[in-house]
């Protein structure tokens, strides 16, 4: 991500360039590249909403990302994402690195993280468990990531604790995914 005449890093420093870097088709000027996008570069007026279950169902067998609406989304409002695209990244030569809260900007999906540290507003749980960060997209709370609870959570992150009932727990931060799958039934929208 240098040119090796100079020595210099290449890094998208503009709007234009974040933007044509940043599109599933990177433009070709841009391989080979930091992927700097600034949290400017969004339009002021810009929102989402997230539709979820109110009451969490168990769904018939596990899915993966819901369409673009990533994978849940934290207290503060901020969207857990699916796992960065790898193939994508190495395949043009670029890293978008990411801020230390897990996150960084895209100008097609805003601010949003692919992996949680502990930047986090929580909510205490009970006895003691590890605190709730936030919802998943089929409803159900995500929790910190929590070494004890690691040990009997099943393939989507995910377990039941007496007083709290079924949650997640998120991976850790070198994981690439917040969450591996949802248990629960997500919305179509």
């Amino acid at each position: 991500m240098y040119d090796p005449a100079t020595g210099r890093i290449n890094v998208t420093d503009t709007q234009e360039a974040c933007e044509a870097a940043a599109r599933p088709d990177v433009d070709p000027r841009y391989v080979n590249h930091c992927v700097e996008c600034q949290i400017s570069y969004l339009p002021a007026d810009t929102t989402i909403t997230y539709v979820v279950p109110v009451r969490p169902v168990s769904a018939d067998k596990a899915s993966g990302r819901v369409g673009r609406g990533g994978v849940g989304f934290a207290y503060s409002g901020v969207k857990m994402d699916g796992p960065a695209p790898v193939d994508a990244i190495l395949g043009a030569h670029m890293l978008a690195p990411f801020d230390d809260c897990g996150g960084h900007v895209n100008p097609n999906a805003g601010y949003h993280l692919h992996a949680v540290t502990d930047c986090l507003k929580t909510v205490p749980s009970a006895d003691g468990h590890a605190p709730a960060i936030g919802i998943a997209m089929d409803g159900y709370t995500i929790h910190q990531r929590d070494a004890e609870a690691a040990a009997d959570l099943d393939r989507c992150g995910g377990h039941t604790v007496e007083g709290i009932g079924y949650h997640y727990h998120a991976a850790e931060p070198g994981a690439n995914a917040i969450l591996g799958c949802h248990t629960g039934e997500t919305s179509s929208r």
